[in-house]
């Protein structure tokens, strides 16, 4: 056999009270017992424990109903635990045993549930997911309650078919179906917008083809416009001749200033060496004579005054020690005063006590004595009546004896009682002065005398770290030295670029471009940002290929707006200073094609733009200066791209997109700011780090300086730590005697009152074996003076008898008032002796204080009178240093003077050196734009001869060649804008539209797909509920001849689509016509579900099956055939079944019985036994 359910463990749960351990066995076990026993209440635990369902299938309105009531204490949870047997391992752990527990607790808020599964808290999802592994769902049918058959039976057609879906797993194939569903609406809307996008590349196709003709014109312009372009380079040799001229002259200038700044540098330096000599003299003089007995001196006073400093440190000490005695003495003298008023006020209650007290007495008294006549008299009344008279009052003696015992003995109790509880609070409070006491023994000499050596330790640890923090002061110092050396010569380096590059622009731009930017520098033009070659930066590896391909626009200035170009050119104009090409950002518009995306091909690096950096806001500019050019490594490879692109080699080959090829030597006269302006941008970063470097190290050096202070100070304060440890060791000598004999008294007070508990708790324990004695001696008392009373119920003495009893009920509530004053009496006189106890402690406590305040006033005056004489020694040392101060004040004035001086000198030298490099650089400007300027010469005469040119002196005016290059220029912009990307775009539609077709066909497969794919689902959902069907219903046929001897089988309302209708049950029983559900009586209606709920149960096995009374409604023959259907059953799993029927009993293997007592409403005996 498989898992099984091996104990049920119920602990306050519904009808069990406290905890009740039910065991079951393999096979087939009935739970029976009367009606209202609690048996159902096992299977309502098992459904709470699995948690299968809600608070009302388990008879209650909410969970907390579930906890036990019996109209005493009300128990605040409740719990239920299964153990499983789990040998086969049905359950995946490696565990002969699981535990499935689940608790409910009452809380302010309304209760609180939860699960555990092998002792590890779960939540209820955990457990339907363990569970299920063995079969066991909230929706099956492996525990049966009595509702159930019911519903089966009650329930619509359409319900029951939908029991066969949640077993055939219809919902599954439903998710999928749907899943499949959503899938095919996106691919039917991704097909849609196929469609759109190829209609729209239809359209554009048309227009791309009028952009293509239009992109053919153009280039032939631009090929005539660049023919004229060529005749200005006559122009331009003529004005770099002219310019040589000019740098030639400058350079004899520079180099005669050059030669009188270098004699004013050798006179500077003869003067500051001979100045440095002197001062070098002096210091001499001034170390030999003073300096050396100065650091003696300041040595002697700085010791001098750590120890003044460590004595104040000691008076501090101890005065917050007198400070914090002062305190805790004025604590106890305040508590010792309100002692003394509780004091006095509790003897003022003890004398109104003994006052009421006797009072009390005097009444008890008189009360006595009328009781004592009424008996006299009941006596003589009764003479006839006397031996049963004499019974009952001898009874009734014997009973106010006892219960005047009992009162005697419940107030020595409550004395006890009361006595232990002070005796405890005493103890409790010596115990901490004991503790107490004891810690302040723990700091002895031994632990001070560590603590001390710890200290030294330390003070060896931070002079050590003083010598490493002076090492790398110094460091740090000769860095900072290096670091600002460094500093001064990028300073000077930086200057001298920047001037080299200030030369060079000057030298390359033509005359009217120069012009223009010196006019935004004095502030005369605004809106100017820079030429392209300033404002773009390339790297040196791609700067030739670049400029060749930027040109002449690398000398265009670019300006914010229209108004600022035409401002310029009216300047140019007024002073008849040339002509310059300007780009406004306003009006200049990005280049349209996409160059993000590379340029595929052998040698290719990039488009031309991708390769220059320049801000955002100038891409227009460097899109008109580019366009669409491409940069590939070689000529070779540039020409397999001819008639594509326009293309730069970078060795500088230029090829047009028609063909033509420009190539040769290049004179490079105006650059990207790449080389030089990088190298500016290089020491600017290196100045930057240097300073951040002088700032850092400077900032570690005051850190330094600061740590140096911070370890000295700490020497200080740790030297002072020592001499207040041993300050304390002292003050540990004189208190360990006084603590030692406080520890020994505290001891012996406590053994005493351990000693006195002891007795208090043996003698209360005496007290209560007597009370519960004398309670059940007045308790038998009270059952015979009973049984007399009533023999003498009818006689003459009933009416002085019952006087007796009201005489007798004042006499003993005055003797419980009385005795009760008593109590209250011995109660505050305790609290009268433990308060005068705390007093004389106090006191003690208070001489101690007194003491120790004297102790510590004697040190602190001989502490004080150490200073005065400290200071004194520490004012006659000053006094010696100011002597040798004024004798080396003189040298160190003439010193300082000289120092002064000398470093006027040396700024002098620095000066001077600067001005000095600073003319060297700018001759070497000079001459370096001198070699440009020829090299241009040379490369422009070439360019001439290259293109067959005739250097005359009548030569076409640059006004007729401008006028000619703005007619065709005219003619390309009628044209514009232009988009030259149309024949290659043309091309890529075409491609697009290629691609977008093949997609919209898979697409469209997909669809098919798709709904095939619902098809399928929809069929494998109808086969698996008809194999489920099949297979219920088989079970069904064969269970219900069984039962019934007759047949039955299960009906679908719509065979052709069975979830378009429901499910029915035809049955035929014996020697009757076939008949529907509804047509049938309460007991075949009960035996037909039952054989349902079977066949659903042998198609979805489990480990165990519980049923709760499902026989109610079956006849003695049914319930035979039932429970030999059960039992043979049981040999495949276990079954669990409440039943009252004999049939079912009999054939069950073990047997669970329940009974309740009536009177408190428990389920109180659970027998488990075979069934004979």
């Amino acid at each position: 056999m498989s898992m099984y359910i091996k104990e049920i463990e119920l602990h306050n749960f519904k009808s069990f009270r406290g905890r009740v351990k039910i065991p079951f066995k393999k096979g087939f076990t009935v739970i029976t017992g009367p009606n209202g026993s609690g048996k159902s209440n096992i299977v309502d635990a098992l459904i709470f424990c699995f948690g299968l369902s809600s608070s009302r299938v388990l008879r209650a309105e909410k969970l907390t109903d579930l906890i036990h009531r019996d109209g005493k204490e009300v128990p605040e949870f409740a719990s239920v635990k299964v153990v499983l047997d789990n040998s086969d391992r049905k359950f995946p752990i490696d565990q002969d045993e699981i535990e499935i527990e689940r608790k409910v607790r009452r809380t302010e808020s309304g209760y609180y549930s939860y699960f555990y599964f092998n002792g590890r808290s779960v939540n209820l999802s955990d457990i339907h997911a363990q569970l299920s592994k063995i079969g066991i769902k909230p929706e099956g049918y492996n525990i049966v309650m009595q509702g159930d058959v019911t519903r089966i039976v009650s329930m619509s057609p359409v319900e029951r078919r939908k029991i066969l879906d949640e077993i055939a797993g219809v919902t599954e194939f439903e998710e999928k179906k749907e899943r499949a569903m959503v899938e095919l609406d996106i691919v039917r809307e991704r097909i849609d917008r196929m469609d759109v996008i190829l209609d729209e590349l239809n359209l554009r196709l048309a227009r791309l083809k009028e952009e293509r003709e239009q992109a053919l014109k153009y280039s032939e312009l631009k090929q005539e416009k660049k023919k004229y372009e060529s005749y200005i380079l006559i122009s331009k040799l003529k004005s770099l001749e002219k310019e040589l001229l000019k740098v030639n002259s400058m350079i004899f200038i520079e180099d005669e200033k050059k030669k009188e700044i270098k004699s004013e540098v050798e006179s500077i330096r003869e003067k500051y060496h001979e100045i440095d000599e002197k001062i070098k003299r002096l210091n001499e003089t001034i170390s030999e004579k003073g300096e050396k007995e100065q650091i003696s001196i300041k040595m002697d006073i700085e010791e001098l005054k750590a120890r003044v400093k460590r004595n104040k440190s000691a008076i501090e000490d101890i005065e917050e020690n007198v400070e914090r005695l002062t305190n805790e003495e004025k604590e106890l003298e305040s508590d010792i005063f309100e002692m003394k008023q509780k004091i006095k006020n509790v003897e003022e209650e003890i004398d109104e006590e003994n006052e009421r007290y006797l009072h009390l007495k005097i009444e008890y008294e008189e009360v006595c004595k009328t009781r004592d006549e009424l008996r006299e008299k009941l006596s003589e009344v009764s003479k006839e009546y006397s031996s049963k008279f004499d019974e009952l009052n001898r009874l009734k003696n014997e009973a106010e004896r006892l219960k005047a015992d009992m009162t005697d003995l419940l107030g020595e109790r409550d004395r006890l009682i009361d006595s232990a509880r002070r005796k405890s609070i005493y103890e409790e409070q010596l115990k901490e002065r004991l503790e107490y006491a004891q810690s302040i023994t723990l700091e002895d000499e031994t632990e001070i005398k560590k603590e001390v050596e710890r200290i030294n330790r330390d003070i060896q640890e931070v002079k050590h770290e003083i010598t490493e923090l002076e090492v790398r002061r110094s460091r740090l110092e000769g860095e900072l030295s290096e670091v600002e050396r460094e500093l001064r010569n990028v300073h000077l380096e930086y200057g001298r670029t920047e001037a080299r590059i200030k030369a060079l622009e000057e030298a390359r731009y033509s005359d009217a471009v120069n012009e223009i930017l010196k006019a935004k520098e004095r502030r005369e033009l605004y809106g100017i940002y820079g030429t392209v070659a300033q404002l773009g930066k390339v790297n040196e590896k791609y700067a030739l290929a670049l400029e060749v391909a930027a040109g002449g626009r690398m000398q265009c200035v670019v300006v914010d707006t229209d108004d600022d170009a035409s401002a310029c050119i009216e300047y140019l104009k007024k002073n008849r200073l040339g002509r310059v090409t300007f780009l406004p950002l306003n009006k200049m518009s990005a280049l349209k094609k996409d160059l993000g995306k590379g340029v595929k091909g052998d040698g290719v690096i990039d488009y031309a733009m991708n390769l220059v950096e320049f801000e955002p806001k100038f891409a227009p500019v460097f899109s008109y200066v580019f366009g669409d050019t491409v940069v590939v490594d070689t000529l070779d490879n540039a020409r397999k791209l001819i008639g594509k692109h326009r293309i730069v080699t970078l060795e500088g080959e230029l090829i047009e997109k028609v063909g033509a090829i420009t190539g040769g030597h290049v004179s490079r006269r105006v650059s990207f700011g790449s080389v030089e302006r990088r190298k500016l941008e290089e020491l600017s970063e290196r100045m930057a780090e240097l300073e951040g470097k002088r700032e850092s190290i400077s900032v570690e050096l005051d850190e330094t300086e600061k740590m140096l202070a911070d370890a000295r100070n700490l020497v200080e304060k740790l030297e002072a730590e020592v001499r207040k440890r041993e300050m304390k060791m002292e003050d540990a000598k004189m208190r360990r005697e006084r603590i030692k004999n406080e520890i020994s008294s505290l001891e012996t007070e406590l053994d005493r009152i351990s000693s006195e508990r002891k007795k208090i708790g043996e003698r209360l324990e005496e007290i209560d074996l007597l009370i519960e004695e004398n309670g059940k001696r007045l308790k038998k008392l009270g059952e015979e003076i009973e049984k007399v009373e009533r023999e003498l119920m009818d006689t003459e003495v009933r009416s002085i008898e019952d006087s007796l009893r009201e005489i007798e009920a004042r006499t003993i509530h005055t003797r419980e008032r009385l005795e009760e004053a008593e109590n209250k009496k011995k109660r505050l006189e305790l609290d009268r002796d433990y308060m005068l106890k705390y007093v004389e402690g106090a006191k003690k406590r208070l001489k101690e204080i007194v003491d120790s305040k004297r102790e510590m006033f004697l040190r602190k005056k001989e502490l004080e009178k150490e200073i005065e004489e400290i200071e004194s020694e520490l004012e006659e040392r000053r006094r010696r240093m100011e002597e040798v101060e004024k004798e080396v004040e003189g040298l160190r004035e003439e010193r300082n003077a000289l120092v002064e001086v000398l470093q006027n000198e040396r700024t002098k030298l620095l000066d001077a050196q600067h001005e000095l490099e600073e003319e060297e650089e700018r001759i070497r400007m000079l001459t370096q734009s001198k070699h440009l300027i020829e090299e241009e010469i040379l490369e422009i005469r070439s360019e001439i001869e290259e293109g067959g040119i005739e250097v005359v002196d009548d030569v076409p005016t640059l006004k007729s060649i401008e006028r000619k290059i703005a007619s065709i220029e005219r003619k390309m912009e009628e044209l514009e804008p232009v988009n030259m990307k149309a024949v290659e775009e043309y091309e890529m539609v075409q491609k697009r539209m290629k691609d977008v077709k093949e997609k919209r066909d898979v697409l469209k497969k997909e669809r098919v797909e798709l709904i095939k794919r619902i098809e399928h689902y929809e069929k494998m959902k109808v086969e698996e509920f008809m194999r489920v069907f099949n297979s219920i219903n088989e079970s069904f046929v064969r269970i219900f001849s069984e039962l019934s001897d007759g047949s039955g089988k299960l009906v679908l309302e719509n065979e052709d689509d069975p979830f378009d209708g429901g499910l029915t049950m035809q049955v035929r029983p014996l020697n009757k016509p076939i008949q529907r559900l509804e047509a049938m009586s309460g007991g075949e209606k009960s035996l037909t579900a039952l054989a349902f709920i079977l066949a659903i149960q042998e198609n979805e096995t489990a480990p165990f099956y519980v049923f709760d009374e499902v026989d109610m409604f079956l006849d003695g023959v049914n319930i035979e055939k039932v429970a030999k259907l059960i039992k043979r059953s049981s040999k495949n799993a276990q079954f669990i079944v409440v039943s009252l029927r004999k049939p079912m009993i009999e054939a069950s293997q073990w047997t669970v019985g329940v009974s309740m007592s009536k009177e408190k409403g428990i389920s109180t005996s659970v027998v488990t036994g075979i069934t004979v």
